[in-house]
């Protein structure tokens, strides 16, 4: 929600990634894109033709972990300069190789359940190289999938390059578990500077639930109408009320509890558009659905395809 905002930078740090920057006896977090993709020749050379640009930091900050890279961030707050280091980061991933037909097939499959928006920047012309790399097996998957232009490469332009990651994470093999935590979390906190950057769980990603993470997104912590809304809904339907307010929809009521002749509590609703007689229900509330349709109410359901529930509020709305 935080990154959703647009109003912060937000580093997601595990105990071990912290105490391992300091205890010197202990194995220090690796940093992941040696993991993800060996450093080719042409990276090398990358490398050197944008070492001035990324002053005040250096070719060797591109090997900190989370950790040192939040400090290092503090002793330089100035994003700018950080998002170059980040391109640059990135350009580890892009390989002349990668141009093909069939790399972007796969990219466009990869990214055929992601947002609507991030799915039509993906017909760019623009797009040029794409690959994806998958991280762990069984039930822990980390999938990491760039599409780029030549803008990244010539001049570390963020704009011209696309970041998709997907994770699922299982409980039997806690250790491979946490170790694919900590490295989903190390590319959240680096491309978490990308334009178009795309992050979610698997499952939910491809039944319809996600939060793009952007820069540009409207901000809903200036304490506009909406922010109260945001404050006092779940999380989990964030994502539909994001879609609401971009159309312009009109603002609901959280929290709605339908009471009876005696004020006793007979359901309760999420979400409630009072004058048009609406309402939304979470998964735990679905069970109310026949009492909120026996008081007249429309009941909305929510669950798999939010794209469909946001178009059939629209049209009610």
């Amino acid at each position: 929600a935080l990154l959703r905002s647009g109003q912060y930078w937000v580093w997601s740090l595990t105990w071990h990634d912290v105490e391992s920057s300091f205890a010197k006896n202990e194995v220090k977090v690796a940093n992941v894109f040696p993991s993800v993709v060996e450093e080719t020749s042409a990276y090398t050379r990358l490398k050197g033709a944008h070492e001035q640009k990324l002053k005040p930091y250096t070719l060797n900050d591109l090997q900190l972990n989370s950790f040192n890279l939040l400090m290092k961030f503090l002793s330089h707050p100035n994003t700018e300069d950080l998002q170059k280091l980040s391109a640059l980061q990135a350009l580890r991933l892009i390989d002349p190789r990668h141009k093909s037909d069939q790399n972007l097939a796969q990219w466009k499959n990869f990214t055929q359940y992601f947002p609507l928006e991030f799915n039509e920047l993906s017909q760019s012309k623009s797009l040029l190289l794409a690959n994806i790399f998958e991280l762990g097996h069984n039930e822990n998957q980390l999938k990491l999938a760039y599409a780029a232009g030549t803008g990244i490469i010539n001049s570390l332009d963020l704009n011209e390059l696309m970041i998709g990651i997907q994770v699922q994470l299982g409980e039997k093999n806690l250790e491979e578990t946490k170790l694919l935590w900590m490295k989903l979390w190390q590319l959240m906190n680096w491309f978490q500077f990308c334009p178009n950057l795309y992050a979610g769980e698997i499952k939910q990603t491809n039944e319809g639930v996600y939060t793009r993470l952007r820069w540009n997104t409207p901000s809903v912590s200036d304490h506009d109408d909406w922010s109260f809304v945001f404050e006092e809904a779940s999380e989990v339907i964030h994502p539909l009320l994001y879609a609401l307010k971009d159309q312009c929809i009109s603002m609901p009521l959280v929290g709605f509890e339908l009471e009876g002749a005696k004020g006793e509590i007979l359901a309760e609703a999420e979400l409630l558009w009072k004058d048009q007689k609406i309402i939304v229900l979470l998964p735990y509330q679905f069970d109310d659905k026949e009492v909120f349709e026996q008081q007249g109410y429309y009941v909305y359901l929510f669950e798999n395809n939010l794209e469909i529930l946001v178009n059939e509020l629209g049209d009610k709305l």
